[in-house]
C-alpha cells in the first residue's frame, strides 16, 4: 500500500458507520446483495411522485435510505433529502452545472449524514444538508454512478477510472493497488474482504481487509458491480464477454451465465440477475431456472438490478417502468408504467419501492 496526498478541509469523521436502514446505499448495502428482510410491494400502485429540480438522465445517480426512513437522492448535481411524507426537506449543490463534474450516488451514514464523491473530492454532508467536510485526492474518482463503500472497521473505499482502489481512514488515504480501468465500487463482506471488478487488468479479485490479494477468479474484463453472498460466493458481470461469472469462496469458478448482469441474492443459493435483454433466476453455477425478455438501455455498470424481498419477490426495471415478479417462476405480479426506464431502484419501507427516473422520484407499493 502506498500513501496518497490529500487535502482535507472542514470536519471529516475519523470512522464511518453505514446507516442501519433498509437500503443505505447502492444495491442495498456493502455486499450489493439487493435483498431485504421485509415484504416488498404487491399492488404496483404509484403513491407519490417528487420532481427533482435540475435533474436529467445523465445526472440522476442513486437513492439511499437513512436510519429514520427519510431518503437521500443524488440528482442534478445535488443531494436531496426527502422526508417520509414525501416532502423535500432540503437540497444542497455538490457540483454546479458549469463544473460538469459527475456526482456519485450517496452512502448514508448512521447519524443521517452522507458521503458522496464528485470529481476528485469526497464530500461529507450532514443530516441537515450542510457540507461539513471535504477530502480532495490527487486522482479522479469513479464517475459511473454507484456510491462509495464502507468497511466494517469504518474506512471509506473509493475507486478510480485509472484502476486504483483507495482506502480512506483516520491514518490518511492509501492506495490498495491498481486493478485495471474504470473500477467501480467493490462489494465488501461482513469481515471486510473486498470483491473488485478489475476491468482489463486483474479481473475478478478478492482482497483481504488489509488489501492483500486473497484470490484471483479470472474474468479479466469483469466491469460491473460485484455481489457477494453472506456465505461467500460472488458474482461478477463481464460486458465484453456477455456473461456473468459465479465464483466460490476459494476463488474457483463455479460456472457462468450467458449475459452480463447485476445480481441479487435469492434463497437456496440462487441468484436473481438483470441484464439489458432479460431477467433470470439462475442457480449457483449459472444455470437458468427461468428467463424473461426485457429491454434496458443501461444497467449503469450494475448499479441498477433487481430488488428482492423476504419472500423472494422481485422488483425489476423495464424499458417503461417496473415489473413485480414472483421469483419462483418469473410470473408478473404487477406492471407499473412510468414512461421511461429507471436509473435506480431501492426498497425504502415495508411494501414500498422508490424508483429514480431522469427528472423525478416515484414511490410505488
Amino acid at each position: 500500500m502506498s500513501t496518497m496526498r490529500r487535502k482535507v478541509s472542514g470536519e471529516v469523521p475519523e470512522a464511518l458507520r453505514l446507516a442501519r436502514s433498509i437500503w443505505p446505499r447502492t444495491a442495498g448495502g456493502t455486499r450489493h446483495a439487493r435483498r431485504v428482510q421485509v415484504r416488498g410491494p404487491s399492488e404496483g400502485r404509484v403513491v407519490r411522485e417528487i420532481a427533482l429540480e435540475g435533474s436529467t438522465e445523465r445526472t440522476a445517480r442513486g437513492i439511499g435510505v437513512a436510519r429514520d426512513g427519510s431518503l437521500r437522492v443524488s440528482a442534478g448535481g445535488q443531494l436531496v433529502a426527502i422526508e417520509r411524507a414525501a416532502v423535500v426537506a432540503w437540497s444542497v449543490e455538490i457540483a454546479s452545472k458549469r463544473a460538469r463534474k459527475v456526482v456519485s450516488a450517496p452512502a448514508v451514514l448512521d447519524d443521517g449524514s452522507c458521503v458522496i464523491t464528485c470529481g476528485r473530492a469526497v464530500c461529507f454532508v450532514d443530516a441537515h444538508g450542510a457540507v461539513r467536510g471535504r477530502i480532495e485526492l490527487e486522482v479522479g474518482l469513479d464517475d459511473s454512478g454507484p456510491a462509495p463503500n464502507v468497511t466494517p472497521d469504518g474506512a471509506l473505499i473509493v475507486t478510480c477510472p485509472t484502476g486504483e482502489v483507495i482506502r480512506i481512514d483516520a491514518d490518511g488515504a492509501r492506495e490498495l493497488g491498481a486493478f485495471g480501468y474504470d473500477v467501480v465500487a467493490p462489494a465488501i463482506d461482513d469481515e471486510g474482504a473486498m470483491y473488485v471488478a478489475g476491468y482489463a487488468g486483474r479481473g475478478a479479485v478478492c482482497l483481504e481487509p488489509d488489501g492483500r490479494v486473497r484470490w484471483r477468479g479470472g474474468a479479466r474484463d469483469a466491469d460491473m458491480l460485484a455481489t457477494v453472498r453472506a456465505t461467500g460466493e460472488s458474482a461478477f458481470g463481464v460486458v465484453n464477454d456477455g456473461r456473468t461469472v459465479f465464483i466460490a469462496r476459494d476463488g474457483s469458478q463455479l460456472g457462468a451465465y450467458g449475459a452480463a448482469g447485476g445480481c441479487g441474492e435469492l434463497s437456496g443459493g440462487d441468484w436473481a440477475l438483470v441484464a439489458q435483454d432479460r431477467v433470470a433466476r439462475v442457480d449457483a453455477r449459472g444455470v437458468a431456472r427461468w428467463e424473461r425478455a426485457l429491454v434496458l438501455p443501461s444497467l449503469h455498470w450494475g448499479g441498477l438490478g433487481p430488488v428482492i424481498d423476504r419472500d423472494d419477490r422481485l422488483a425489476v426495471p423495464t424499458l417503461e417502468g417496473v415489473e413485480l415478479l414472483d421469483a419462483r417462476n418469473g410470473s408478473v405480479v404487477a406492471a407499473v408504467a412510468l414512461g421511461e426506464p429507471p436509473i435506480d431502484l431501492a426498497m425504502i419501507a415495508e411494501g414500498r419501492v422508490a424508483v429514480l427516473l431522469a427528472t423525478r422520484l416515484v414511490i410505488i407499493d
